[in-house]
């Protein structure tokens, strides 16, 4: 069994693409445990490998988990493959969609519109699973990076967890096994990566008001960055140890 595959579900625009790489190179090795050989798959060009993962990490995508597309048919059956035989899975955006889509939850647009930028999680869980404890503790207010204007609404109580929530309630840390997880936020963003999209995706006023208002901060994009590498790293090693 090989040790971890990252599945690119699509580009980032060709501007952020030609400056900051691929979005699986936004997993730098740092990010993410050394743990023997790792593989990457791109779901959009080619049909999925044969071999299996300890640790298979779907990333996030431009496009939508309600897109009609031969390429996500053939990513969404793998990866009902891999949740029913409760392989270790971590869906990042995107890939946090696509399971939630699987497992019956909706996915549905999210009411502030585009969220890009440094946004609050909260935890919504009494028990919180030890992992995950040193972070919540040691972080005074805990930012991640959003990019998305898509969120999962989850219909389905008995497949899946929340953890963490924003401030509207919608959850943005969700397990939905012991072995499968997903997040809405970006973990693996580099801080100047926000402002980027938000050029892309905004209105000049709604961006002069969000670098305003918090959310496209320097600051506050590089503290959501450095809680994200903490979360991913812990995460990975979490799932990692399942296998």
């Amino acid at each position: 069994m090989r040790s971890l595959l990252l599945v690119r579900a699509g580009s980032p625009p060709p501007v952020i693409a030609a400056r900051y790489g691929e979005m699986d190179t936004w997993l730098a090795n740092s990010l993410l445990p050394s743990r023997g050989q790792v593989d990457l798959w791109d779901a959009t060009r080619s049909a999925p490998p044969k071999e299996r993962y300890l640790l298979t990490v779907i990333l996030g995508s431009a496009s939508s988990v309600h897109d009609r597309a031969d390429w996500i048919d053939r990513l969404l059956t793998y990866v009902h493959q891999l949740h029913s035989a409760d392989q270790p899975l971590l869906g990042i955006c995107f890939g946090c969609q696509l399971l939630a889509r699987i497992l019956g939850h909706d996915v549905v647009s999210h009411p502030s519109g585009w969220r890009i930028g440094a946004y609050p999680s909260t935890p919504v869980q009494n028990v919180i699973p030890g992992f995950l404890q040193e972070l919540l503790k040691s972080a005074r207010r805990l930012l991640f990076t959003e990019v998305h204007r898509e969120t999962v609404l989850m219909t389905s109580p008995d497949n899946g967890d929340t953890f963490l929530a924003d401030e509207l309630g919608l959850p943005t840390l969700i397990r939905f096994s012991n072995h499968q997880w997903g997040c809405i936020f970006h973990p693996e963003m580099p801080p100047a990566l926000p402002l980027e999209y938000a050029r892309l995706r905004l209105t000049q006023d709604r961006l002069s008001e969000l670098r305003r208002t918090g959310p496209l901060r320097s600051s506050d994009l590089k503290t959501a960055s450095s809680t994200g590498r903490t979360l991913l790293r812990s995460l990975a090693e979490h799932l990692l140890s399942l296998s």
